[in-house]
């Protein structure tokens, strides 16, 4: 049965799963984390690893309830993380990568962690994780923010990558509030209006204006799935945005993520082929 446990974090040790013991000092923010374990009433195998899924307020439809049901199905613990500090003035890379690092570290064995990273912001940070940590796996789903090639001595080329990405990436998120309902295909950035997500697009503005930080991580460091959101206005740029990173991964292909009849995500399709994945490459 999954549990939903709201929790405050507290440094080094703030995010308390079981079977850890809670140990409560002085609260720094607010932290919303699902906790799904395998199921022990049913015939199934129990796998070493745990998926965590970090994602963008950008969307509407959330991808933590329909995994916290899926996950342990399969035997595989879930976990979802916000990354995110309470603390505007505390909001950089830098800090979110340092959040997300404790926070895998709490819940599970790095190395036996898969990551599903959903969004330009979180794509951008689990990449950079990557450079000095480890995992058992990366899903990186629309990662539209595009980092300077480190391993590329072109400065260049590196930077125009970082520049052009921040910069269709805004322009892509003012056209969709813009057009509204009168675009032709519901946009997968539907969430626009919420503090989150206003939040979010401050932060690509600002990031936007700053030196790029190159990515140096090699390829094939770990096993690296790179998915977009189809049947949209701006499909043609996640395609592109995700092909450009598979092939900095040195990945050949990518997976587009369909919607179903209602217009939403296919969330069965799309959890079905990340396990298939996992299935082939990781386990």
């Amino acid at each position: 049965m999954a549990s939903l446990t709201i929790q405050w974090r507290l440094p080094p040790t703030s995010l308390i799963i079981p079977p850890l013991k809670q140990q409560c000092k002085k609260i720094l923010r607010g932290l919303v984390t699902s906790s799904a374990p395998p199921p022990l009433e049913e015939a199934l195998i129990e796998r070493p690893e745990t998926i965590v899924l970090i994602e963008s307020s950008l969307y509407k439809q959330q991808w933590k309830d329909p995994f916290t049901n899926f996950c342990p199905q399969q035997g595989l613990h879930f976990a979802s993380i916000d990354i995110s500090p309470s603390n505007d003035d505390d909001l950089t890379i830098e800090s979110m990568e340092h959040t997300l690092s404790t926070d895998i570290s709490s819940i599970s064995e790095p190395a036996y962690t898969i990551l599903i990273a959903r969004g330009p912001i979180q794509s951008l940070v689990a990449q950079y994780y990557l450079e000095s940590l480890p995992l058992a796996g990366l899903v990186l789903v629309d990662p539209l923010i595009l980092p300077g090639n480190g391993r590329d001595s072109d400065n260049d080329s590196s930077f125009r990558r970082w520049n052009e990405s921040t910069a269709n990436l805004i322009k892509m998120l003012d056209d969709t509030e813009e057009a509204g309902a009168n675009a032709k295909n519901q946009h997968v950035f539907d969430n626009l209006k919420s503090k989150s997500a206003i939040k979010e697009r401050n932060f690509i503005q600002d990031l936007s204006k700053k030196a790029h930080r190159p990515l140096y991580l090699e390829q094939s460091s770990v096993p690296i799935l790179v998915m977009y959101s189809g049947h949209h206005d701006c499909e043609c740029n996640h395609k592109l945005c995700a092909e450009d990173t598979a092939e900095f991964h040195g990945i050949r292909s990518t997976l587009k993520i369909e919607r179903n009849k209602s217009g939403e995500q296919d969330l069965m399709v799309a959890m079905s082929e990340i396990h298939d994945w996992y299935e082939e490459f990781v386990a």
